[in-house]
């Protein structure tokens, strides 16, 4: 090269050197532009050119040095003061960032990119309303730019206008069809409005452009989480894990999912790495502990329980959520005045997030033309499982002539008879899977229904949202949450006077409906007694006495299992048959391992495995005597083991969860099983294990007693309980409040 280059020479190089970059080809881009800086130091294309290159190598200082002089040499050049502005944004300096943007608009009017950077730089500093108002103008001046439109859509999103959110990313993916981020965004916003299968949709279109896409993996899997697809939820966040190992938040869902998949080891494994990544993350920690209760893992019992309630303790203080979930805390030694804080804050949370106003609309002078009560039910749990097994005879009862009557299910359909008849005998089988919160709430409003009960609390994947947006005028919590919902969108909760006397309304928002009985009904299913079976088939000893508790595992805990040890060690040849299922082999070390240390021979433990319904049923007969757990008591599985004629021990407390055991054992006609206290619970066990003839008595009671016991006696509960609904009602239409009442035979 000579010491001059004339324009065109300079223009020829000046396009090598961008072709080589554009191809990338960096190192021969960079000698050409250092070749005509070396000719012409104050060429800005040149300068700008090593500053692109140096910020693609991520060295942000080298590359400031480049743009800025750049910006020196031609201080009117809209390109070089945006690219220094997003250098600065890079480097966190957002004043300079702003002032470079401002400059880069000052000398071009129409240019899009620094209006697209001025509403990044407002959506860090959280002022989504000119971050808006920037993307808009990018748009406008270049409506084929993608980017912005996608980040506009972002911003509208933060501003909760999801429809206009979706209108934006619908634009983005209208210009670039294949573009994962917009994909993804409208996923989100469309999750946000409800449409759950349209999001799982254009999370599916945002992986095939951008496999490692984590995040598109994760809310995928919380989408197919809501639809109760749970392997497909499962596959999802074992594919985020995959891609971002890292991620507290992904690895405890994924925890959470292998739970549900029983593949307990794993599940620790995976549970214990999020505690590790982010020990303040209290999610992970608190689903680490249900783990730990599921497989009665209690090296750390006391210190996890301390830790929850401390985190929980400073979280009521700030006004904020607990990690630890109103359903989990009911299972922990915690006292009532507990219990409720927390369901509180969980319901305020709950209100908050479904952000809606109340739905119905209901005037007692316009709405009530009805000759019938309208009554709804909303629950997932109409398939095999406890709820239905006591509830698949309970809707079919209802006096038509007085009460119309809906049954609203968002569980999957399975085959079992419990569903058909569930299905069969509701009046208005209405299913509603696949609905979000806010859509079954509508569902609820446009059927004017006038009392909805709850039949889940927040157990499972419920829809407590549902009800915070007050749908039905009365709403009711029953049967499935063993405390109180600590919200103000419910006003009764079905009890009696044994579960909660009434000095405990004061730990309870919802008012207390005083059942005859028992709280608890319990279909009666057909049983053939005249079918005997052998011990050995189901792997217990030949002789000896056998003591059972098939409850759940997250129910027995350190002190409870102490007492049944102690229980063991005075009945020689004694056996404990426990449900093993619910936390495998895991379990059964654990367990073995506990009683090795308090002296019982770990054979002595037998853990049932899983059997279909009917064969279940006839495993009772070889038990002697039912063992309820203490914390919280069996309900459908003690109501079973009654109504086959097994008696049941129980040792109430000072909970609702903790006096289940009781209130059944009071409707069945078996007081004298309830014990006074924890050493009264071990003398009764010993004393029916050496008596035999008592305990045959007690049997035989049960026995003759099935067809009559108010526990079993649906017709006459689903009596009962409609005599309450017509109370509420027209306490509703006199205009009172919600107030405790009892319910007269």
């Amino acid at each position: 090269m000579t010491n001059f280059m004339d324009p065109y020479e300079v223009e020829k190089f000046r396009n090598e050197a961008y072709a080589k970059f554009q191809s990338g080809n960096i190192d021969e881009a960079r000698e050409i532009a250092f070749k005509i800086l070396d000719k012409m130091p104050e060429h800005g294309d040149s300068l700008y050119l090593l500053g692109v290159i140096a910020h693609g190598e991520k060295k942000i200082k080298e590359a400031l040095g480049w743009i800025s002089k750049a910006v020196q040499s031609a201080p009117k050049n809209a390109v070089f003061w945006n690219s220094l502005g997003e250098l600065y944004l890079d480097n966190e300096n957002q004043k300079d960032a702003e002032y470079s943007f401002q400059q880069s608009i000052i000398y071009d009017a129409g240019y899009a990119r620094a209006f697209n950077n001025l509403g990044r730089l407002k959506m860090l500093q959280k002022d989504n309303a000119l971050a808006r108002s920037f993307f808009e103008k990018a748009t406008l001046a270049n409506p084929n730019y993608a980017i912005a439109f996608n980040n506009l859509g972002v911003v509208l999103q933060g501003l909760k206008l999801h429809d206009d959110a979706k209108v934006s990313f619908g634009n983005a993916l209208n210009i670039r069809p294949n573009y994962p981020e917009a994909h993804f965004n409208i996923a989100n916003t469309l999750f946000n409005l409800g449409d759950v299968v349209g999001a799982i949709e254009h999370y599916q279109k945002a992986i095939p452009n951008k496999p490692d896409y984590a995040k598109a993996y994760f809310q995928m899997g919380v989408s197919f989480q809501q639809l109760r697809r749970d392997f497909d939820a499962l596959v999802c966040f074992q594919n985020a894990v995959k891609f971002t190992p890292n991620d507290a938040e992904m690895l405890t869902k994924l925890g959470d999912h292998l739970l549900v998949k029983q593949d307990w080891k794993e599940a620790i494994a995976v549970l214990e790495k999020a505690v590790e990544i982010d020990p303040d993350a209290m999610e992970g920690f608190t689903r680490l502990c249900h783990a730990r209760q599921l497989v009665c893992d209690w090296n750390s019992y006391h210190d996890d329980l301390d830790l929850l309630w401390k985190d929980a303790e400073i979280k009521i203080r700030k006004g904020e959520c607990p990690a630890v979930g109103p359903f989990q805390s009911l299972t922990l030694p915690w006292s009532m005045d507990r219990l409720q804080m927390i369901a509180k804050m969980h319901s305020a949370k709950i209100k908050v997030e479904i952000g809606a106003a109340k739905l119905h609309q209901f005037d007692v002078c316009n709405n009530d033309s009805s000759s019938r009560l309208r009554i709804g039910y909303l629950s997932g749990d109409f398939y095999n499982h406890p709820v239905s097994h006591l509830l698949h005879g309970f809707f079919g009862r209802h006096d038509l002539k007085y009460f119309e009557v809906f049954v609203y299910s968002f569980s999957q359909k399975d085959d079992s008879d419990f569903r058909k008849r569930i299905e069969n005998e509701s009046e208005h089988f209405v299913n509603v899977a696949g609905k979000n919160a806010k859509e079954i709430g509508a569902q609820i409003a446009s059927d004017n229904v006038n009392i909805l009960v709850d039949l889940m609390g927040y157990t499972g994947f419920n829809r407590v949202a549902s009800f915070a947006m007050r749908p039905a005028p009365i709403q009711v919590s029953f049967l499935g949450m063993l405390g109180t919902m600590g919200a103000d969108f419910f006003d009764y909760i079905i009890t009696d006077s044994f579960l909660t006397p009434e000095n405990y309304q004061i730990f309870f928002d919802e008012k207390f409906v005083f059942m005859p009985h028992s709280y608890l009904i319990a279909e009666l299913e057909p049983e053939d007694f005249s079918e005997k079976v052998d011990r050995e088939k189901y792997g217990l000893p030949s002789n000896g006495f056998v003591f059972c508790s098939f409850n759940n595992s997250y129910k027995i805990e350190p002190t409870g299992f102490l007492i049944w040890m102690r229980i063991l060690n005075q009945v020689p040849g004694s056996v404990l048959w426990l449900a093993g299922q619910s936390g495998g082999a895991l379990l059964e070390k654990n367990l073995r391992e506990e009683a090795a240390r308090s002296g019982v021979d770990e054979s002595r433990l037998i853990f049932a495995g899983f059997l279909p319904r009917n064969e279940h049923l006839k495993r009772h007969q070889v038990a002697d005597l039912f063992l309820d757990s203490f914390i919280y008591n069996a309900a459908a599985t003690s109501s079973l083991a009654l109504q086959l004629g097994l008696p049941v021990i129980t040792c109430p407390g000072d909970t609702l969860a903790s006096r289940v055991g009781g209130s059944l054992l009071k409707s069945a006609g078996l007081p004298e099983l309830i014990a006074q206290d924890p050493s009264d619970y071990e003398r009764l066990a010993v004393k029916l294990a050496n008596e035999p003839n008592l305990l045959q008595s007690y049997r035989v009671r049960l026995l003759e007693n099935r067809s009559k016991s108010p526990l079993f006696d649906t017709s006459r509960f689903v009596g009962n309980l409609e005599k309450a609904f017509l109370f509420m009602w027209e306490n509703f239409k006199s205009g009172s409040k919600p107030k405790p009442f009892k319910v007269e035979e």
